[in-house]
């Protein structure tokens, strides 16, 4: 009975101290690797958000920033995908309206960049550190097709999708390694976007889109 016992206490410490241990090498991989979702609030600024250009209103973000941290060291390679929608100004739409022109409240403009970068923490504490992060890649940008209304008279214009190299800048916090608020610039580039319309005396074609830029803020969960 004894030998049993002794078995048994032996069992349960071997298993224990071999569960510690992977408990650790997870924690210590966790450390390294990190998967965030992001959402934030953006706000258009220079050309993107001029009445005359972009015509940008304010607009909402939301991706996916995966973060490996590389080893014994404060430097991480990151990963990101995020999606951008931003509506039309009120400004312009009061202007398009006093023109009898309707319609482009329901247009929207929407980038997705797709990014790789680096980032460098700087630790305060053992659950709290400050970074900083660049990052460049592609960005896909489109807008939705619109309907316009001016009198009894309605009129088409169809969107193609546009290409660009976007950068971004952020700097932040870090919160017990799993929740990160930041703040930052993202540009999303000068894409040429092709555009079919109905409008009389206007055959559309390429367009030169003007330079989009947007403050954005943003909280980050660890998954």
């Amino acid at each position: 009975m004894k030998k049993i016992f002794f078995t048994l206490v032996i069992l349960a410490t071997m298993s224990c101290v071999f569960s510690n241990a992977n408990a650790q090498e997870e924690s210590s991989q966790s450390h390294r690797n990190h998967l965030y979702a992001r959402a934030g609030f953006v706000i258009p600024v220079g050309n993107f958000a001029d009445v005359e250009h972009g015509a940008a209103a304010n607009g909402f973000s939301v991706g996916l920033h995966y973060r490996h941290q590389f080893e014994k060291k404060r430097w991480s390679g990151i990963l990101s995908v995020d999606f951008f929608r931003n509506g039309q100004n009120d400004k312009v739409l009061k202007i398009l309206q006093k023109q009898g022109v309707y319609g482009f409240e329901d247009v929207y403009m929407y980038n997705l960049p797709i990014m790789f970068g680096v980032s460098y923490d700087y630790p305060l504490s053992e659950n709290y550190s400050v970074f900083a992060e660049g990052a460049i890649g592609l960005n896909i940008f489109w807008i939705s097709d619109a309907t316009i209304h001016k009198g009894i008279q309605s009129f088409t214009m169809d969107y193609g999708v546009a290409f660009s190299s976007p950068l971004r800048l952020m700097v932040g916090c870090r919160l017990y390694r799993y929740i990160n608020v930041s703040a930052g610039y993202y540009y999303f580039g000068s894409p040429t976007i092709y555009v079919e319309t109905s409008i009389p005396d206007y055959n559309g074609g390429f367009e030169k889109c003007p330079d989009m830029g947007a403050f954005v803020f943003q909280v980050g969960v660890g998954l």
